[in-house]
């Protein structure tokens, strides 16, 4: 009997412990849902137009997050290894195939690499992608002097120039 009571008062005192936490944490409002005090002529508006706002948090850091979008291009079977130098709203990857492929870009690989980085950066509208060994080698090169610090005004013709040469290839 005294096993009951043990059990009975346990499980009173765990419902009262736990109704005291809710009630607790119920009481310790951040005031988040209090409206501001604001004085009269004052505007309760942004005074940063909200596309900016969206932009500015939104945009997507190629320099600092670019490695994990080239990890995610690599886990396409295809592919062993990318690399992703953007130019405005112009992505150009130069991706380095597996040893057991054989085959050179198609249009399913060039659609999923265009999703992967639409996905990471909805800025970029024009995609281009090469395997071509020297436009790879080339871009690679600008990937690391853009990682090294050096400006865009410098890379930029370099950029174009690989671009062009993949657009007269074709």
């Amino acid at each position: 009997m005294k096993n009951v009571n043990r059990k009975k008062i346990s499980m009173v005192l765990f419902l009262c412990l736990a109704v005291a936490l809710v009630m607790t944490a119920c009481m310790n409002k951040t005031g988040l849902d209090e409206q501001p005090m604001t004085t009269p002529g004052a505007s309760a508006s942004p005074s940063v137009t909200p596309k900016a706002t969206v932009e500015a948090v939104g945009a997507f850091d190629w320099l600092v997050d670019g490695e994990k979008v080239e990890e995610n291009l690599a886990k396409i079977s295809e592919i062993s290894q990318a690399r992703v130098v953007v130019d405005g709203n112009t992505a150009l990857v130069a991706v380095k195939f597996n040893p057991a492929y054989k085959g050179e870009v198609t249009d399913r690989i060039r659609e999923m690499i265009a999703n992967e980085i639409k996905k990471a950066d909805a800025r970029i509208q024009t995609v281009t992608v090469t395997a071509d060994e020297d436009a790879v080698t080339k871009a690679y090169a600008i990937s690391d002097r853009m990682r090294a610090g050096e400006g865009m005004e410098n890379l930029r013709k370099d950029i174009q120039d690989i671009l062009n040469s993949i657009k007269n290839a074709l």
